[in-house]
């Protein structure tokens, strides 16, 4: 019957986290990263935390790569939201919104093609993130940080 009291101490040898995880999963880290005083750590994800259509103050502080017409603020958010006026189905349905803005690039780059094939450096910056003809055989897809604040995926800036 010995009492056992343990201490909460900051670790020092942790410069960032990776969260591989889903929303639900997701959504507990945080939380206890702040319990612990550990909430000044980067915390990076893949989009795989975002379930549904509000990610929810508990994932505040992670950064990810998203698409730019998933994000808060920005032209492709304008977009997705006067899209989402137009079809309300799109609202509830962010697989099927993001494949409309994928359908919204196609059509940008149809047109961009003949050129992006002369010049390799050539890149769409378009709702689904910038995207580039690579090798003349496919797209390549970058995609912008983002960083979830109060509640919202917002594109990081400056970090």
């Amino acid at each position: 019957g010995e009492r056992v009291e343990a201490v909460a101490q900051r670790r020092t040898d942790i410069d960032v986290v990776f969260l591989a995880a889903r929303g639900g999963d997701g959504r507990q880290l945080m939380p206890q990263l702040r319990f612990l005083d550990l909430d000044d750590l980067p915390v990076y994800a893949t989009s795989g935390i975002l379930t549904g259509t509000d990610p929810g103050r508990d994932l505040d502080g992670i950064r990810l790569p998203l698409a730019p017409w998933l994000l808060t603020d920005g032209a492709a958010a304008q977009r997705r939201q006067a899209a989402e006026r137009d079809d309300p189905d799109l609202a509830g349905a962010p697989a099927l919104s993001l494949l409309h803005a994928l359908g919204r690039d196609a059509l940008a780059l149809a047109r961009w093609l003949d050129r992006m094939k002369r010049d390799p450096e050539l890149y769409l910056a378009g709702d689904v993130g910038r995207l580039r003809l690579a090798d003349g055989l496919g797209f390549e897809r970058d995609l912008p940080w983002a960083i979830i604040r109060d509640g919202q995926p917002r594109p990081l800036t400056g970090n």
